[in-house]
């Protein structure tokens, strides 16, 4: 697709850079047509969908965690629902409960902070995929058991698991409530 880009020395690279936030490039930023941001990591939306198929690339409200997708961690705490092949309803119960976590943002006025990704271990899961969710794993230093509920919040350096050992939408609501209440206890993400 035609992209509009900043060529390189040009002048109106660093206004742009300081009013979106731009660290890295290559950055994709996608817009709507009044300069609103759409998405800021539009170049992972866009790899992630290479056919445009969910063009113009509103983020989703609940993501799998594959390596295409795992760049948004680095940037927000995440919700992460690790599952084994039996569970299924990952997706399908995060999904109303990170909508109304969009939601109620919206309505605060206040933007929204954590991701939610949901991940488990399917058979068709691909090894690229595998190894993501391991690294994580091994980063975040998360026990081995699934299912498990976590919040990875790596700019804030902390890691937050849930005791729970059955996940319902509940437990993630209340975990998520816990978590925006500063009333959970983490462990510091590296030590």
């Amino acid at each position: 697709m035609p992209w509009l880009a900043i060529p390189f020395g040009d002048g109106r690279k660093k206004p742009l850079s300081q009013r979106f936030e731009v660290s890295g490039i290559p950055t994709l930023i996608i817009l709507d047509w009044n300069g609103t941001v759409i998405n800021a990591n539009g170049r992972n939306a866009v790899a992630a969908d290479q056919q445009g198929l969910n063009f113009p690339w509103h983020p989703l409200p609940v993501t799998k965690l594959t390596p295409e997708t795992a760049s948004d961690i680095n940037d927000n705490p995440a919700v992460i629902w690790f599952t084994d092949s039996n569970d299924k309803n990952a997706k399908t119960t995060l999904r109303p409960i990170a909508e109304k976590y969009f939601s109620d943002c919206k309505q605060q006025g206040r933007e929204a902070e954590l991701c939610f990704f949901y991940c488990s271990k399917e058979e068709d899961a691909g090894e690229d995929d595998e190894e993501i969710v391991t690294s994580l794993r091994n980063f975040a230093k998360l026990p081995e058991r699934l299912p498990l509920l976590s919040i990875i919040d790596i700019p804030g350096q902390k890691v937050y698991v849930s005791d729970k050992t059955t996940i319902d939408a509940g437990v993630v609501e209340e975990f998520v409530r816990s978590y925006e209440a500063k009333t959970l206890s983490g462990k510091p993400l590296h030590g």
